[in-house]
């Protein structure tokens, strides 16, 4: 029988699915939750490869701000089904799942009010709203009843879902509400807003956005909003958040959009973007969905933002206890690690203090990896109801940032324990190259005009000490090439090599794929890349006890090298000389440059350095290393327990180093770094945003997304 009744149910529900804007069945319209107060939602039933599409899941998605647009943000800049430029979008949640946008709270998007003092004051408000909505959707759409929804959300979206949820669960166990209410998605949520606040400054410097001195602005200023929000002066908390987020993007030299939501990344004129949307809202999709004439897309946000202004910075962690102490609904906190304005350890910080009852097991719980494609994507815990996600290369908006990590956090939600973590089939059009170490430099030259303005060649440095270089001319359009400088390029490793992974990974002619590098330094400079100390690359020793075994021979043999260079190049004498070293290439170059500075060669003393750079140097390995547990901290790679194991690894290190038992503080360096492997499954010790190999284990495979 109830079969059967679902069955008329979805016949019924046929006749309300349009053709609206973009592909796929919709339906869209307003629900007056209040006498004036007018919500609007905008529905896209699911084009998964299903009998019928409430065999699918229902998932609502509410945008933060407060004020800012689920059906114009979220759907063309995050997860609908077409982007902002009208293009489709291949990762869209739409093919697995029917999403509902609510213009959220009323004054939002397209959603309005007749007068301004019917606009929402509190998140309790906006909480029976979206339930009076809810009781009118489900009366015009009565076959999603019986259909699980879940309630997934991002930023200010995260603190009204949380309440959302709860009040929902409630009136669903008065009666008063038919719902299958599931989980509850607090992505990147403005749950605790003074502990992200507080995790700002220390962010920021971790990441380099900030000196010394714009770390103590931004930690002072978060402490007046921490006074005032102590002392219950709401208003005053929320405005000097507003003083602290101007702060922080007067040192970034950014607007404050840019500085707060996506820290790492580079931006496009974001302006122009909220000005193609607003277009967009207000021009054919207005059109299209026969919006009434005088609501204008976005006209109320503002307002909507202001009457919210004594309750923004209120915490809701107690609702989000609630949640998981009265009802079964399952909580799923996702962080994306770039994000500034609700930064992980500040969402680390409130979840460490929740109460409920599996409060001990996810302590005590392993943190996972989670793998896609055999890709690390992130990282998670999880015990009883609560799940918590650390997302890998991702700022504020996860879905967009990073759909391959959502699209596993959507379907552990929506599927259990079938989705395992090291499994997927999302495509994701990586490339990954191995590095080409190229043959000899004579084939390369000869077959690759980009080579051929080059010279190549050893140098004994030392009797039985052969040094390798690779020069090459500048490509500057010049009379002469030394009327362009000479850069020195030396790597680090100790040990890597010059001429093939600063060659062709990052500044030479060519890329590993033998493709013109259009940022090549020689398009600008004479490059010299040297293979120092000898034995790394395509230098060698004769036996292995001629191998240089402290910074001082290594620079010995270095200048020996220039003067021989200079000799073969007495051209080059007059190009001005600038030293650049990276890593443990930098302990090398200062050495360098000071050496030649203090006691010039008979054959360099014309050539002397007009500078030394030196790039993400080895030059206090100690200082290095104890920044290592905050920065991971601080970035979402490891949780507390990784941070507590890199710290005791980092100290036994330091004891060594005061003992001056050099030998021993590098071994326990190297056990530093397999605690930090452990803890983070394998990150890039160079880039923690490169993508990382990820051992797949076969299970039962998440469904792709493209």
């Amino acid at each position: 029988m109830l079969r059967g009744t679902i069955g008329i149910l979805f016949l019924a529900s046929l006749a309300l699915a349009r053709v609206g804007y973009g592909p796929g069945e919709q339906d869209w319209g307003y629900v007056d939750v209040r006498p004036g107060a007018h919500m609007f939602y905008w529905l896209y039933y699911t084009t998964a490869d299903v009998v019928q599409y409430t065999d699918r899941p229902l998932v609502i998605w509410l945008q933060g701000g407060p004020g800012a647009s689920s059906t114009g943000y979220g759907n063309f800049e995050e997860l609908g089904p077409l982007t902002l430029e009208g293009e489709e979008r291949n990762f869209t949640w739409v093919r697995n799942y029917n999403v509902l946008f609510i213009d959220n709270p009323v004054g939002s998007g397209f959603s309005y009010v007749d007068d301004q003092s019917l606009l929402t004051k509190t998140n309790e408000e906006i909480a029976n709203d979206l339930v009076t909505f809810m009781k009118e959707f489900y009366r015009r759409h009565p076959e999603f009843q019986l259909i699980d929804l879940h309630i997934f959300s991002e930023s200010y979206g995260g603190k009204m879902a949380a309440e959302f949820a709860y009040v929902l669960d409630k009136e669903i166990k008065l009666g008063n509400i038919v719902c299958q209410l599931k989980s509850a998605g607090l992505g990147d949520a403005w749950i605790s807003p003074i502990d992200s606040m507080i995790s700002w400054a220390p962010y920021l410097w971790d990441i380099g956005a900030v000196d010394r001195e714009g770390e103590r602005r931004v930690a002072a200023a978060t402490e007046l909003t921490r006074i005032a929000l102590d002392e219950g002066r709401f208003v005053d908390s929320t405005n000097l958040w507003g003083y602290t987020e101007q702060v922080i993007s007067e040192d970034l030299r950014m607007d404050r959009p840019r500085a707060m939501y996506r820290t790492l990344v580079k931006f496009d004129a974001r302006d122009a973007r909220d000005d193609m949307l607003d277009d967009l809202m207000n021009g054919p999709v207005k059109q299209t969905l026969e919006i009434p004439e005088e609501v204008r897309w976005g006209s109320q946000s503002w307002p909507t933002f202001n009457v919210l202004r004594e309750d923004f910075m209120k915490p809701v962690t107690d609702v989000v206890e609630l949640l998981l102490n009265t009802t079964q609904v399952e909580v799923i906190v996702f962080s994306g690690q770039l994000d500034l304005i609700v930064a992980t350890p500040g969402t680390v910080m409130w979840v460490d203090r929740l109460k409920y009852p599996q409060k001990e097991q996810y302590v005590a719980s392993k943190r996972e990896g989670l793998g896609v494609d055999g890709i690390l994507e992130g990282y998670y815990k999880t015990a009883g109801r609560f799940f918590m996600y650390w997302v890998n290369r991702a700022g504020h908006m996860v879905p967009a940032d990073n759909p391959a990590a959502m699209d596993f956090i959507l379907q552990r939600a929506t599927e259990g324990e079938r989705v395992q973590q090291f499994t997927s089939v999302f495509a994701m059009f990586r490339t990954f190259h191995a590095i080409l170490f190229l043959g000899l430099p004579l084939w390369a030259s000869a077959a690759l005009p980009s080579l051929r303005d080059s010279d190549w060649g050893f140098m004994e440095v030392r009797p039985g000490a052969h040094m390798f270089y690779w020069f090459f001319n500048t490509r500057a359009e010049v009379r002469h090439t030394q009327e362009r400088p000479l850069i020195v390029w030396l790597q680090g490793g100790p040990g890597a090599s010059s001429t093939g992974h600063g060659n062709f990974e990052e500044i030479g002619p060519l890329d590993v794929d033998l493709m013109p590098r259009n940022f090549t330094w020689v398009k600008d400079f004479n490059v010299l890349f040297i293979d120092s100390p000898v034995g790394a690359g395509y230098s060698h020793v004769d036996h292995t006890d001629l191998l240089p075994t402290d910074n001082a021979q290594i620079t010995a043999d270095l200048v020996t090298f220039l003067g021989m260079f200079y000799d073969k190049h007495p051209r080059l004498m007059t190009a001005p000389l600038h030293i650049f070293g990276e890593s443990y290439g930098g302990k090398a170059a200062v050495e360098l440059t000071l050496s030649l500075v203090r006691q010039p060669m008979r054959k360099t003393r014309k050539v002397i350095p007009e500078s030394v750079v030196l790039i993400d140097p080895w030059i206090s390995p100690l200082d290095s290393m104890l920044s290592w547990a905050p920065f991971l901290f601080n970035t979402g790679v490891v949780d507390r327990k990784g941070f507590g194991a890199i710290v005791a690894a980092t100290m036994r290190t330091q004891e060594a180093m005061k003992r001056r038992d050099y030998r021993r503080a590098t071994k326990l360096w190297g056990e530093t770094e397999k605690t930090i492997q452990k803890y983070t499954y394998g990150v890039d010790f160079y880039n923690i945003l490169k993508p990382i190999p990820f051992k797949s284990i076969p299970q039962q495979p998440i469904r792709c997304a493209v």
